[in-house]
């Protein structure tokens, strides 16, 4: 129990896979775990399609945060109207930009934490304290979005933000 983050990146392909190299039907297998210790068992198919026609878009999981309440709350104000319902909000790549360069500059003048990027509290979403797990949340926030922005997969994505709790 306890917030959990989710940026989830929509990649529309318009059910033609022509120009992606794709022909005839796609299989997605995962291998299910053997319950005596863990190895590797047979494969078990999760996704069978035969006509890709029908496939428009693809979902991506771009970031995970988990009780990063202090970049719960930036979300909230700035892609959520203020509203924090566990909802999905889209996030435009400028907010991403925008997101990444204030956690850049609260790691670089850490006395700006409380008001650029202060700890929020609510039903299970952590500490509210400046310590070292805020500091570690704003790093591999910086991590993730530098990654998202620079990867060419995520060009013409569209991006939503939800959260649970």
């Amino acid at each position: 129990m306890g917030l959990d983050m989710y940026l989830k990146a929509h990649k529309y392909i318009g059910g033609n896979f022509d120009h992606l190299g794709i022909t005839g039907n796609i299989s997605i297998v995962s291998k299910l775990k053997a319950f005596n210790g863990g190895e590797d068992g047979p494969e078990k198919p999760v996704l069978e399609l035969d006509d890709m026609s029908k496939v428009s878009e693809i979902i991506f999981q771009a970031a995970y945060w988990r009780k990063a309440n202090q970049v719960h709350s930036w979300f909230v104000e700035n892609c959520q109207n203020g509203v924090d319902e566990c909802q999905r909000a889209y996030v435009s790549r400028g907010q991403l930009e925008e997101l990444r360069n204030l956690c850049k500059e609260v790691l670089e003048s850490k006395g700006m934490a409380v008001k650029l990027l202060p700890p929020n509290s609510g039903f299970f979403f952590g500490s509210t304290e400046i310590d070292e797990w805020y500091w570690e949340d704003l790093e591999s926030t910086v991590t993730m979005l530098e990654s998202i922005l620079d990867d060419e997969l995520f060009t013409d994505c569209s991006f939503y933000y939800q959260s649970s709790w």
